[in-house]
């Protein structure tokens, strides 16, 4: 009696399509893996662009609404409006200054005085009881609020109190609206100065604001950003970061309401 048994219902896969099997299988996580990525990325991405996008426009708001109260006055006086503002140490605001800039490089030892590290602009107006200063407490007499920027951080100054505004704010810029004549009309021709003469300075009619926002993370882009700045001219210019953060230029013109007629 011959005996045959067959083994066909135990046959398995050879090497060949293991390895094949483990190649697909290895590609395919690979994908997901990489589409993982990506979309991680592109949320970080994204998330970066809103925080820029609400801190500039944050931060122009804040600086905007103060400015147009610059040169407020209860009753109608006659003044003279504007003194030059350098910025040096033992320095005071002059009472009849609505709207001042200064440029300092250090800070001052004073401890009555300013301590601009960058570009700063300040203004000042009169106040009763009947109003609130910058920090939402009614004041009387002259309110003045300046803002500079210390490291990448907006500070806010008003009756005193110093407050931190926003961080990853590079640059704040001020130039200032200068009326070719007075009383100024729809057809008067304004330039704009960063560092006005002392004549020019009761002809200031508008503040043009300029910020440089920078992501809060960095290494969002694999290589530096380049982005416009404006010069000293008043003109964009094209710039390289020195990191690999996002940067943002904001800007915006406020007039000065209490100045035109």
């Amino acid at each position: 009696m011959n005996g045959y048994y067959s083994n066909t219902a135990q046959r398995g896969m050879t090497l060949v399509e293991l390895m094949v099997a483990l190649t697909i299988g290895t590609l395919i996580m690979l994908f997901l893996v990489e589409i993982f990525a990506q979309a991680s990325t592109n949320a970080r991405l994204q998330r970066n662009i809103a925080w820029m996008q609400e801190d500039g426009r944050t931060a122009l708001e804040i600086i905007a609404r103060e400015v147009r109260l610059a040169g407020y006055r209860p009753s109608n006086t006659d003044e003279t409006v504007v003194k030059d503002c350098p910025a040096v140490a033992n320095w005071t605001v002059p009472a009849v200054c609505s709207i001042f800039g200064v440029n300092g490089l250090s800070n001052g030892t004073d401890s009555n005085g300013v301590a601009v590290k960058a570009d700063g602009v300040g203004t000042a107006y009169l106040n009763d009881s009947t109003m609130m200063d910058c920090n939402g407490g009614a004041t009387t007499g002259t309110v003045v609020t300046r803002f500079w920027l210390n490291g990448t951080t907006l500070y806010m100054n008003c009756s005193g109190s110093t407050q931190p505004i926003l961080d990853n704010i590079e640059r704040l810029e001020v130039v200032y609206g200068v009326a070719e004549t007075l009383p100024a009309v729809a057809t008067t021709r304004i330039k704009y100065l960063p560092t006005p003469s002392l004549s020019e300075w009761p002809r200031v009619i508008s503040v043009r604001i300029n910020l440089l926002v920078l992501s809060r993370n960095d290494k969002l882009v694999s290589d530096p950003q380049s982005y416009y700045w404006f010069d000293s001219d008043g003109k964009l210019k094209k710039l390289t970061a020195s990191d690999k953060r996002l940067h943002q230029a904001f800007s915006t013109v406020v007039l000065l309401r209490n100045r035109l007629p």
